[in-house]
């Protein structure tokens, strides 16, 4: 054992002090560090672009109400809604640029939920749409007009705010995106660059 010993200390010294091993040590998670930097920035710019391009709520949304119940438009959506009163002055408004879409609620719109979109642009904009919390607060708040209070409308459009309380590690409650990130992310990656690290060198 005495000379396994000496061998393996003889056999570290040699390679901690070689300008290789060192670089390779400090490089690896500086790079994994700048990489993460690099996605992080290059993702906030994709997300803004793809934001600005596949616009979710665009300037201006028409609707041909032919179910009866967004008629008139609430005052707080006025200004991205536009009523018409039927399909061809909708239609002609659309391609003129005046308003980005066409909705056109039918008369079973109740019973099937189907709303026809009518866009000078492809299919993706329309699963867009569909995901819209302006869309969905602008269906809730006027199918749900006369028969809730206010306050239980933006409960129905946003109906689950949820709050992580951690039950180890203390008394005080963790929650929000940042405990999160400090419980999960940082941990994870701190543990893949280790074993990108380990493997590497």
């Amino acid at each position: 054992m005495r000379k396994v010993w000496i061998i393996a200390r003889h056999e570290y010294l040699v390679n901690v002090r070689r300008l290789g091993f060192i670089l390779i040590t400090v490089l690896i998670p500086a790079l994994g560090a700048l990489g993460l930097l690099v996605a992080a920035f290059f993702g906030g710019q994709a997300a803004d672009f793809f934001e600005r391009t596949f616009a979710a709520a665009p300037e201006r949304v028409g609707v041909v109400d032919r179910l009866g119940m967004f008629t008139p438009i609430l005052p707080e959506y006025q200004g991205r809604f536009r009523l018409f009163p039927d399909e061809e002055a909708g239609r002609a408004a659309v391609m003129t640029g005046e308003i980005s879409s066409l909705l056109i609620i039918p008369e079973d719109y109740l019973a099937r939920g189907r709303v026809l979109v009518l866009s000078k642009e492809s299919g993706f904009t329309v699963a867009i749409l569909e995901d819209t919390e302006l869309i969905r607060a602008f269906f809730v708040d006027h199918l749900l007009r006369e028969l809730v209070d206010s306050a239980l409308r933006e409960r129905l459009i946003d109906p689950i705010n949820p709050v992580l309380i951690s039950l180890e590690g203390g008394d005080r409650p963790r929650a929000g995106p940042l405990s999160f990130v400090f419980n999960f992310l940082v941990p994870y990656f701190l543990g893949m660059l280790l074993v990108i690290t380990i493997f590497t060198s």
